[in-house]
């Protein structure tokens, strides 16, 4: 670990216990050690921070947090393509589940799908029912090889949430699929049935009917993917009870089947049980509404894909609540890949697609130069302690992209847009750059809300303690906080707070970017004494975050120093002194003028 011994150093000096901090003389100024967290290994503190390193492969993950039995307070991670499921603590560090049980977990039996063949295991997604305790696992699979079936859903229970799961609807003794390769459709499906969670008998008569347009005549196949369990806390007001949902996406590349993939919705009974006259079309791809009237310039690369769906509830000052119906579009091959977000008054809609300056992106690089992430999308979000995260995957190779793609996580807000609605935000995607981890996981969060925060110029800068960071072109509602000058911004608590570090988030704007702090200073006590602490030139990692044409996000120059009691923070940011920042037309140097960034944190308790 890699410390900078940096401040005032006076005569006569004495050490504060346990502080590793040194008082000086009579004017009480310190010297403050502190890591910078530059370190050329790599290395960084996982007590307090974590990191997207990209090593967990793990496409369209799904996250559950087991509170029952011998693995209460583990997270479980569950992902397509693979039979292994991970866990973690602190949603950061990943173990293997198949290595501590002794077989590929959520493994089903060979009878569960006749002659063993089933494939395209996909976006696998579990929920824990307490009315019989048992862990339910929706995903989509094609039923056999080379049947020319898309997939559908598949429904499995088990007691743990490692499985192994059993298909709730099993298959009968032996191969229940004709072995004539020349076979009908119509055979396959007849003979494959019982496979399926959905009855094809009953859900695509009401397809048929309620959505002519698009499910022709013929149409006998449910093609499904990517389902979502979704309990509405809103307890119905006839039966007291929170209803069940199923969303799903239709992929609209079956006979018969028209159009492209679009988000559906169906109430349940119980957790087996459809109610297939409730189900409901929620989206249009390329359009903010499911009537198809206003493109949705979020969906840019012509794949016309609407997939993922995942709802999120907001409740509301009168009580009431928002439904934000989250989905990926475009193709998850693809750099632009991103995670949307729709708004509704109710689980089965309507919802409306949100532009882009008004916040549509949820995550995403779309109309950005970033160069070192690709894809990220596919997601599921995690609360606790009135903290959000969004957990989603990213594309391992961020030039070829393709289907190698690793878990990530990031820290989400609400703000509200310049249409006034409360909107999800999120600070990222991040990737190789060190993020405060969650408190829930964590015994450190960041402070720096409750503090009250003012400028030395006088400007508006509670920009710089409302959680958020500003990262996307198109987005003018999350500012930086701009200067031409020297700046100092305090940021003053009402009592004495223990904290061990501070994060100042840089612009993402090359031009404005700054490449060290001048100063902080803390204001602490150790027993009845006050001291003055003083942090100078805190770097700033401009090699690894300023790339040509822009700036990558989540960057933050960080110091993090021995635990002390605080109660106000000085933070002194200058304009850099002659930064080339570009060339003009006779081949001039232009230079930094200005300076900005964009949110402070303070790490405290």
């Amino acid at each position: 670990m890699k410390k900078r011994w940096i401040g005032i150093v006076l005569a006569c000096c004495v050490c504060l216990a346990g502080t590793g901090l040194t008082a000086c003389g009579g004017e009480q100024a310190v010297t403050v050690p502190y890591d910078d967290m530059i370190h050329e290994d790599g290395s960084y503190d996982e007590n307090i921070f974590y990191r997207n390193d990209c090593e967990i492969l793990a496409p369209d993950c799904q996250v559950l947090k087991i509170t029952e039995g011998e693995e209460a307070g583990y997270y479980y991670l569950y992902a397509t393509n693979s039979l292994t499921v991970y866990r973690s603590k602190d949603l950061s560090h990943w173990e293997n589940m198949s290595r501590k049980v002794g077989y590929n977990a959520y493994t089903l039996t060979e009878n569960d799908f006749g002659n063993g063949n089933a494939y395209c295991w996909w976006a696998p997604e579990v929920l824990y029912n307490n009315e019989d305790q048992m862990y339910y696992m929706y995903f989509s699979m094609e039923p056999r090889n080379g049947d020319g079936l898309n997939p559908t859903i598949i429904c499995a229970k088990s007691e743990n949430p490692y499985g192994p799961f059993v298909n709730v609807r099993p298959a009968p003794e032996g191969n229940p699929l004709p072995s004539d390769p020349d076979a009908s459709v119509q055979d396959k499906l007849t003979f494959g049935a019982e496979n399926y969670f959905f009855d094809m008998k009953e859900l695509a008569p009401v397809l048929r009917e309620k959505y002519p347009d698009r499910f022709g005549k013929n149409y006998k196949y449910v093609s499904a993917i990517d389902p979502h369990p979704f309990v509405d806390p809103v307890a119905d007001s006839a039966t007291g009870k929170h209803k069940k949902y199923l969303y799903w996406t239709s992929l609209g590349t079956y006979t018969d089947e028209g159009g492209a993939s679009a988000i559906f919705v169906m109430e349940m009974e119980d957790w087996v049980t459809p109610k297939y006259e409730t189900v409901t079309r929620l989206t249009t791809a390329g359009y903010t509404t499911v009537d198809g009237t206003e493109q949705c310039d979020c969906e840019t690369n012509g794949n016309w894909i609407n997939e993922g769906p995942f709802v999120y509830p907001r409740k509301q000052a009168d009580g009431s609540y928002k439904y934000y119906l989250t989905l990926s579009v475009n193709d998850s091959k693809d750099k632009t890949y991103s995670v949307v977000q729709a708004i509704g008054d109710s689980p089965m809609g309507p919802f409306t697609k949100l532009q882009k300056a008004e916040g549509g992106i949820l995550i995403g690089t779309d109309d950005q130069t970033w160069d070192h992430i690709s894809g990220p999308g596919h997601h599921c979000f995690v609360e606790e302690n009135g903290e959000l995260y969004i957990l989603y995957h990213q594309h391992m190779d961020v030039i070829l992209a393709g289907d190698d793609r690793a878990v990530s996580l990031d820290e989400v807000e609400f703000t509200k847009n310049n249409q006034g609605q409360e909107v999800l935000y999120v600070n990222g995607p991040t990737r190789d750059s060190v993020q405060l981890l969650p408190s829930f996981v964590s015994e450190y969060k960041n402070i720096a809300p409750e503090a009250t925060i003012a400028s030395s110029d006088k400007q508006d800068a509670s920009i710089l303690n409302d959680r958020l960071v500003s990262l996307y072109s198109y987005i003018d509602y999350v500012k930086e906080f701009k200067t031409e000058k020297q700046v100092t911004i305090t940021l003053s608590f009402e009592d004495y707070r223990e904290i061990t570090g501070v994060m100042i988030y840089n612009s993402k704007d090359y031009t404005l970017a700054f490449d060290k702090i001048a100063s902080v200073k803390i204001y602490f006590k150790d027993g009845e004494k006050q001291y003055t602490g003083q942090l100078k030139d805190i770097p700033f990692d401009m090699e690894k975050y300023a790339y040509e044409g822009g700036m990558r996000p989540g960057g933050a120059a960080i110091a993090v120093f021995e635990p002390v009691y605080v109660n106000k923070i000085e933070v002194t940011v200058s304009v850099p002194d002659k930064r080339a920042i570009d060339q003009d037309d006779e081949g001039y140097y232009i230079y930094q003028s200005s300076v900005a960034f964009s949110e402070i944190k303070v790490i405290g308790k």
